[in-house]
């Protein structure tokens, strides 16, 4: 598929969610309500347009929370206790992958004083001269150069190997690794936080952190050492922003990005709440909560349509019509 049709089905598909979202909220289609339903941030700009589905322009995202704050409930994450919200509409804000955009957007959360948690990729934010920045890295660029290239990398045994070195040797290897990595997430690719500027933020009560793993990889394709490693190191990086260690943002957060395991894991080492991508229904059963995906439209009906949960029947409609298709060929 060429450059341009591909950009074409992104925008499709990203139009399509928010007219779908849009008629649910003008119909008000509320078949299945959350108990809690989560709003998920990524990336923010301020002037240039962006049009990508990870993207919300500053204003919009401005319109947004005050619409938020007209009409839910919402919760700061440090009180959140599933069991005992009672209260309809509540609401809980969250923005992922610590990028640097986040900066265009820190007034507005101040200005309105609403609590956001933001779940750090730890690892990838971290000063210069830490060695555990250079070693998350690595760990990103091999996890994808051995899923692309199909290298069949031991990554157990790279990720023990890993750990001999000293930093300015793994400051060259992660050099090396970049130039091997051609399919380069954009979680990688992005500037990040600086950490500084994270401890300051950290001292609002608006912004709570959390982890998001160390170096941001599919936690459910990578050997106990290192997944144990992810987790456990990221919560001691959050521990010392005087972040919230019960909390946990599983990268990615679609079904084929962790299993039982990571789970048992995450539970192992005293995680309350996971959370995860997938458009679920929230209760108060789960063993991870859903989060809903935000597009870039301050539209009143489109938001509706998201906390009415448009995105879980969104995707039901999508898998019918594949399986159509893939039936007729």
């Amino acid at each position: 598929m060429g450059l341009v049709s591909l950009r074409f089905v992104k925008k499709i598909k990203l139009y399509s969610r928010i007219y779908f979202s849009y008629l649910f909220g003008l119909f008000k289609i509320n078949f299945k309500q959350n108990k809690i339903n989560i709003i998920n941030y990524h990336n923010f700009y301020d002037s240039k347009i962006i049009e990508n589905e990870m993207f919300v322009d500053k204003e919009v995202f401005y319109s947004q929370i005050q619409y938020f704050k007209k009409f839910y409930n919402i919760i700061n994450i440090n009180n959140l206790n599933f069991k005992n919200i009672n209260q309809k509409n509540n609401l809980l804000l969250t923005i992922d992958d610590g990028d640097n955009s986040i900066l265009f957007i820190e007034n507005i959360i101040k200005e309105l004083n609403t609590p956001f948690c933001l779940f750090l990729p730890i690892g990838l934010m971290l000063d210069n001269d830490n060695i555990d920045l250079y070693r998350s890295r690595c760990l990103h660029h091999i996890f994808y150069i051995n899923k692309f290239y199909k290298k069949n990398i031991n990554l157990e045994n790279f990720f023990k190997k890993l750990f001999t070195f000293k930093i300015e040797k793994i400051k060259k290897f992660e050099k090396f690794l970049y130039k091997k990595n051609k399919y380069k997430d954009y979680v990688i690719i992005r500037k990040k936080i600086d950490i500084n500027k994270i401890k300051k933020m950290s001292e609002n009560e608006n912004f709570i952190l959390g982890s998001h793993s160390m170096s941001h990889i599919n936690l459910k394709d990578i050997p106990y050492n290192w997944l144990e490693w992810e987790i456990k190191k990221s919560l001691e990086y959050i521990n010392s922003l005087d972040g919230n260690i019960e909390i946990f943002s599983i990268p990615y957060g679609h079904k084929n990005s962790f299993n039982n395991n990571v789970i048992n894991l995450l539970k192992d080492n005293n995680i309350k709440s996971i959370f995860t991508s997938l458009n679920i229904i929230n209760n108060f059963n789960n063993n991870y909560y859903g989060k809903i995906y935000i597009l870039n439209s301050k539209n009143f009906y489109y938001l509706r349509g998201l906390i009415f949960n448009s995105m879980f029947f969104y995707e039901i409609l999508i898998k019918f019509i594949k399986k159509i298709i893939f039936f007729h060929k």
